[in-house]
């Protein structure tokens, strides 16, 4: 008989998470299909002595990527695009908390980032082909003041 997989073993599925803007709420859209999370750079200062063969290398603080949604073009009646909207129209920065949840095999929170004071500084929409099928997609890249990350949940277990 089949053992059932212990549940701290079993990967989560990258495909199940939400995004939720502002600290209530404000803008209620969750359709996005992908979230690239800000990678964490460390930097390093070199000096040029060479000791035992190798470069001396020091921690010199580190540099934080952007995070970038994107979603399947929809009506510029959502909320996020009047959002954005206001933003260009009237060259002012209107920052906002984000918060991404990677949802476990129960759909309960596992992993949390929240982006503090975030704004968007690019919008893109993928190209028009005559012969692609493909869905075309709204990228939006944001900039942001400081982010935090916490384990906030159990992996959980898979539902058979």
């Amino acid at each position: 008989m089949p053992t059932k997989s212990s549940a701290s073993s079993l990967p989560l599925v990258g495909t199940h998470f939400s995004v939720d803007f502002g600290t209530t709420q404000v803008i209620k859209e969750h359709s996005f299909s992908e979230i690239d999370i800000p990678n964490l750079e460390f930097k390093t200062e070199g000096e040029n002595a060479i000791i035992a063969g190798q470069k001396e290398f020091h921690p010199d603080g580190f540099e934080v990527g952007d995070l970038v949604l994107k979603r399947g073009k929809t009506s510029k009646d959502s909320y996020l695009f009047k959002w954005l909207k206001i933003q260009i129209d009237f060259q002012r920065k209107l920052p906002i908390q984000i918060v991404v949840k990677l949802l476990n095999h129960e759909h309960s929170p596992f992993l949390k980032w929240t982006f503090l004071n975030a704004f968007p500084i690019k919008f893109d929409t993928s190209g028009i082909s005559s012969t692609s099928k493909d869905v075309m997609l709204d990228s939006i890249t944001f900039k942001f003041e400081s982010f935090n990350f916490e384990e906030i949940g159990e992996i959980g277990s898979v539902k058979n």
